[in-house]
């Protein structure tokens, strides 16, 4: 007799306990639900359109993230940019003999749509930038298809620091690799008054996108030049 009363009791309080787990779980549960719902709200785009959709990504997204069109994952597009460095150290003179080539290699998660162009100098000598006249190159390093007809002088592409648009956009498939080509053609031989490093930093710019989407983000650039 005592032994089942036992038992019973064993069996009440693990019912119990049971219980008790049970009700702790649906407590979790409806504060997973309430913290899930707030979370979707916070984060929630309005159904009335593209362009809502992308005005609440601007003010919820860093600038680097915000994508440029909205759509499948297949079709967005961000803005990207690949800087090239060149660096001469110490420098006595400035001659026609000075030469460096550089590379920058796309991403192979996605293609790039090079659209402008912009350089600096990020040692400020006016000695070693101002008197020599600068200038660039740029291939496509899968083909060696050459861009222009002979080496641009830097001051072509406006203001340091400021984008300058190319005239064409011009489409780079993942992995792709770009040779740039700085020279100097300083006419004779400049001497400076002391060794001097030389920095150049020549920055492409564009838009980074899925391959498959290439052709319409194209279309819609040469709509945009042409409006």
């Amino acid at each position: 007799m005592d032994q089942e009363v036992k038992k019973r009791n064993d069996l009440a309080q693990a019912a119990e306990q049971l219980n008790a787990y049970i009700k702790n779980l649906r407590i979790q549960e409806r504060s997973l639900d309430t913290r899930n719902k707030k979370i979707a709200s916070q984060y929630q785009v309005p159904s009335s359109g593209p362009e809502s959709m992308r005005n609440n990504l601007l003010h919820g997204l860093p600038t680097e993230l915000v994508p440029l069109n909205i759509g499948g994952i297949e079709k967005a597009a961000w803005n990207m940019f690949y800087p090239v460095n060149f660096s001469f150290t110490g420098l006595t003179t400035l001659n026609n003999t000075l030469r460096q080539e550089k590379y920058f290699q796309v991403s192979q998660e996605a293609a790039f749509i090079m659209t402008h162009l912009s350089y600096s100098f990020p040692t400020r000598n006016a000695q070693a930038q101002g008197s020599a006249p600068w200038a660039i190159e740029f291939f496509d390093a899968q083909s060696t298809r050459q861009l222009q007809q002979s080496p641009i002088p830097l001051q072509c592409y406006g203001v340091q620091g400021l984008q300058t648009q190319l005239t064409t956009p011009y489409l780079l498939m993942p992995n792709a690799k770009f040779k740039t080509v700085l020279t100097c053609f300083q006419t004779g031989v400049f001497v400076l008054p002391a060794p001097t490093d030389v920095n150049v930093q020549v920055t492409y710019h564009g838009i980074r996108m899925r391959v498959d989407d290439a052709g319409e983000i194209l279309s819609t650039l040469y709509k945009r030049r042409g409006a």
